[in-house]
C-alpha cells in the first residue's frame, strides 16, 4: 500500500482557514460554528485572557466549602483497597495548592481544577471549565478501538467509524481517512500503541476507578445494533476533548500503522477545533465566561426527580457516526442471527437464533420518554413469553446512568412484588450538613437531600421531616485516617415502588439472567447492577480492558449526584443566599462566579449489610462473575458479544 501523511493537511489547514478569513487576521477567539480551525487556533485563543485573582479567590472559596458535602471527601485520601482502587487525593490540601498557586492565564486555573477533580476517578465528582472553553472540541480523525487478536496481543487499530465532518474535510484535503481503516497502531509519537493509550486512560479519563474500564472508555465504544447503518457510536474520550478531557499539548501525532498485509506506513494526524458557538472575537467569547445571577423555580430538582424523572446531562456524546463497512472488519450482521422483537428509543429487544435467549439493550438510566419505555419493557417480556424464551442478557454497555427511582422501579419490576428496591445509604456530616437539616426543619421544607422527610430509615418507614435523629448526631467512621460522623442509614421515600404494580408477563430465574457490561456501568445503572448482583444473584459478565486482569462490572456507584445548578436551587430552597459576596467565615457557598460548573455525590449506598463498619460501595470492588476480551469483530460489532455470554448461564 502507498504510504500516504497528512503532513500536507496541517500547512493547508492552517493557510486555507486563515486565508478564508476576512482581512485582516481575526483577533483571538474569532469561531464560526461548523468550520473547522487549526489547534493553533485554540490556544491563541486561551491564552488571550489572563487570570483574574477575584475569580481564582471566589472560586476556590465556594470549592473549599462545597467539598464537604462529598461523600468520599475523607476516604479518598486513603483508599482501603489499593490493590484494584487505588486512590490517594487529599482535595482539601490540594485546592490550597492550587489557591497559592501562580498562573498567567485564566484557562490553566481551570485546567488545574479539573485535572484535580479528575483524580478521584469519580464521574460524579467533577469540575468544567467555563462554557466558553467548553464550547471549543477538540478533534483527532480516528476512532480507536481495543481487541485481542488471534495471537492473544492486546491490540489497538482504527476503528470503521469517523465523523462525517472529519471525514469530509480531509477529502477536501485530498486525503482519504477511511484507507486505515483496521489498521493496527503500532505507536504514538513514538511510544508504543497500546502503551500510549494504556497511560492516557491510567492519568485523563477519570471516570471510573477501575483501569479497564478507563480504558474501554479511552476507545470509541460503538452501540450493539445489528443493523451497522443505524449504530451509534460514542467518541472515545481520547479521541474528541471536551470539558472532561485535557487539552492536547502538541498539534499533531505521528501514528506507525500496520495493515493486515504486514504492510506499515507513518501517518500525521493534526488535532482540529470546531467550536460550538459562534464568538467575533474576546470580547464576544467572554460574554460565555461570567456568571449571571441564577433565578430558581420554588420546587427542587430532587422533589422533581422523585416525581417526573427529568433528564440528566449526558456522560458522554453519543452520536452517528460514518460508517466503513469493509467485509474484514464489520458487515451486517446475518438476518438471522437477531431478531427485533421490540424497538424504542432508548429500549430494544432481541431475539437470539437459539431461540431460548431474550437480549435487553437499555442505553441510559433516564430515557427520553418514562411511558414509552415501560410499554417496551413490558412489550418485551411479553414477546419473551410468546417466543418461550426463558433467559435474558441485560445489555448496559454505554449506560452511564440517570435516575435513581427509575432504577428502583426497574428493580421492584425485575423482582417480582419481592425483594427490596433500595440499598443502605447515608450522608456525611459537617457543620454545612447541620446548616442545611437545621434550616430544612424551620422552614418545613422536606424535599431537599438534607430534609429528613425526604427518606424512610432502614426498616421503610417515613422519617418525620422534624425529626433529626436519623441524621444528626449520626454515627462516627474512621476513613481514610480521618474521623467523621455519617447520618444513620436511610434511603429516598416511595423511590420507584409503581415498578412493583407492573405484572411481568414472565419471570427470569437469577441463574438465567446475565448483565453484561465494559465495566462503565455507572451512577443509576450501577445500582441496579449491583443490586441485581448483590441481592438477587444474577451472572455478571464484563468485557474489555485488560485481559487477564480482574475487572468490575460496574462504575461509580456513589450513589446520588448533584450538579452544581441543582446543589444552589437546594440552597435557596433552605433560605440560603447564594449570590452575596462571599466572606470566609461563612459556611455557604456562593454562586461560582463564571459560568464554569461542578457535580458533587453527595450520598453513599452501601453493600447488603446493617454493619456500619461496611465500606461504601464506591470503594468496595465488584468483580464481574466473568471477563471476555473483545476480538476484531465484536470490537466493531458488539451485538456479538451476546452470543459469547451465552455459555454462561446455567443451562
Amino acid at each position: 500500500m502507498k504510504t500516504q501523511s497528512l503532513l500536507a493537511v496541517v500547512v493547508v489547514l492552517l493557510a486555507s482557514t486563515l486565508c478564508a478569513a476576512q482581512s485582516p487576521i481575526p483577533e483571538p477567539c474569532t469561531f464560526e460554528t461548523g468550520t473547522i480551525y487549526p489547534w493553533d487556533w485554540a490556544v491563541e485563543c486561551f491564552q488571550s485572557i489572563p487570570l483574574q485573582q477575584g475569580i481564582k479567590e471566589q472560586t476556590i472559596d465556594a470549592l473549599t466549602k462545597v467539598v464537604q458535602l462529598y461523600a468520599f471527601l475523607d476516604i479518598a485520601n486513603s483508599s482501603p483497597d489499593p490493590t484494584h482502587l487505588p486512590m490517594k487525593v487529599d482535595l482539601i490540601k490540594e485546592l490550597l495548592e492550587i489557591n497559592n498557586r501562580p498562573y498567567k492565564f485564566d484557562y490553566d486555573f481551570h485546567d488545574d481544577l479539573r485535572a484535580l477533580f479528575l483524580q478521584l476517578n469519580d464521574a460524579h465528582t467533577q469540575y468544567y471549565a467555563p462554557t466558553c472553553y467548553q464550547n471549543i472540541v477538540l478533534r483527532q480523525a480516528f476512532y480507536p478501538v481495543q481487541y485481542v487478536n488471534s495471537a492473544q496481543q492486546q491490540v489497538i487499530a482504527v476503528s470503521p467509524y469517523f465523523d462525517s465532518d472529519i471525514v469530509a474535510f480531509f477529502k477536501t484535503q485530498g486525503i482519504d481517512l477511511t484507507l486505515y481503516v483496521g489498521a493496527q497502531i503500532l505507536s504514538v509519537n513514538g511510544v508504543d500503541g497500546l502503551s500510549y493509550f494504556k497511560e492516557f486512560a491510567n492519568n485523563s479519563v477519570g471516570v471510573s476507578k477501575d483501569f479497564g474500564t478507563r480504558l474501554n472508555i479511552a476507545m470509541a465504544v460503538a452501540q450493539p445494533q445489528p443493523a451497522p447503518l443505524n449504530r451509534f457510536v460514542e467518541a472515545s474520550y481520547w479521541q474528541t476533548r471536551t470539558k472532561r478531557n485535557p487539552f492536547p499539548r502538541t498539534p499533531i501525532l505521528y501514528f506507525d500503522l500496520k495493515f493486515e498485509n504486514g504492510t506499515t506506513t507513518t501517518v500525521l494526524v493534526p488535532w482540529v477545533v470546531t467550536s460550538k458557538a459562534n464568538y467575533n472575537g474576546i470580547q464576544s467569547f467572554l460574554k460565555d465566561y461570567y456568571a449571571t445571577p441564577t433565578s430558581f423555580n420554588s420546587e427542587t430538582p430532587v422533589e422533581v426527580v422523585k416525581k417526573a424523572f427529568p433528564q440528566p446531562p449526558p456522560l458522554i456524546e453519543k452520536r452517528r457516526a460514518s460508517f466503513v463497512a469493509p467485509s474484514h472488519v464489520d458487515s451486517p450482521a446475518a438476518s438471522n442471527d437477531f431478531t427485533l422483537l421490540v424497538n424504542s428509543t432508548n429500549l430494544q429487544f432481541w431475539k437470539l437464533n437459539d431461540s431460548r435467549t431474550l437480549v435487553m439493550y437499555l442505553d441510559t438510566m433516564a430515557p427520553a420518554h418514562y411511558g414509552e419505555t415501560f410499554k417496551a419493557l413490558n412489550d418485551g417480556f411479553a414477546a419473551a413469553a410468546k417466543n418461550g424464551l426463558n433467559r435474558i442478557i441485560i445489555d448496559l454497555t454505554n449506560n452511564g446512568g440517570g435516575n435513581i427511582c427509575f432504577g428502583a422501579s426497574l428493580l421492584a419490576y425485575f423482582q417480582n412484588h419481592t425483594g427490596q428496591n433500595w440499598g443502605p445509604q447515608d450522608l456525611p456530616l459537617g457543620l454545612l450538613q447541620e446548616d442545611l437539616t437545621t434550616s430544612a426543619v424551620k422552614l418545613g421544607v422536606s424535599n431537599t437531600v438534607w430534609s429528613p422527610g425526604f427518606y424512610d430509615n432502614q426498616q421503610g418507614v417515613h422519617i418525620a421531616n422534624n425529626d433529626t435523629s436519623y441524621i444528626m448526631p449520626g454515627v462516627p467512621h474512621v476513613r481514610g485516617g480521618r474521623l467523621r460522623n455519617y447520618s444513620k442509614l436511610l434511603h429516598i421515600d416511595n423511590c420507584g415502588n409503581f415498578g412493583y404494580r407492573i405484572d411481568p408477563p414472565v419471570y427470569f430465574k437469577p441463574s438465567e439472567t446475565i448483565i453484561l457490561t465494559q465495566g462503565f456501568c455507572g451512577s443509576t445503572c450501577a445500582m441496579f447492577a449491583n443490586h441485581m448482583a448483590l441481592y438477587d444473584n444474577v451472572i455478571t459478565v464484563v468485557v474489555g480492558g485488560i485481559p487477564n486482569r480482574v475487572m468490575q462490572y460496574s462504575s461509580f456507584p456513589g450513589l446520588q449526584v448533584l450538579d452544581s445548578p441543582d446543589i444552589y436551587s437546594q440552597f435557596v430552597q433552605l433560605g440560603k443566599n447564594v449570590t452575596a459576596a462571599y466572606t470566609p467565615k461563612d459556611v455557604i457557598p456562593r454562586e461560582l462566579p463564571t459560568t464554569a460548573t461542578y457535580r458533587m455525590c453527595i450520598r453513599e449506598i452501601y453493600p447488603p449489610t446493617k454493619a456500619y463498619n461496611t465500606q461504601p460501595m464506591e470503594y468496595t470492588f465488584q468483580q464481574a462473575n466473568h471477563h471476555l476480551n473483545y476480538t476484531s469483530q465484536t470490537a466493531v460489532q458488539p451485538e456479538y458479544i451476546w452470543y459469547q455470554a451465552t455459555p454462561f448461564f446455567s443451562n
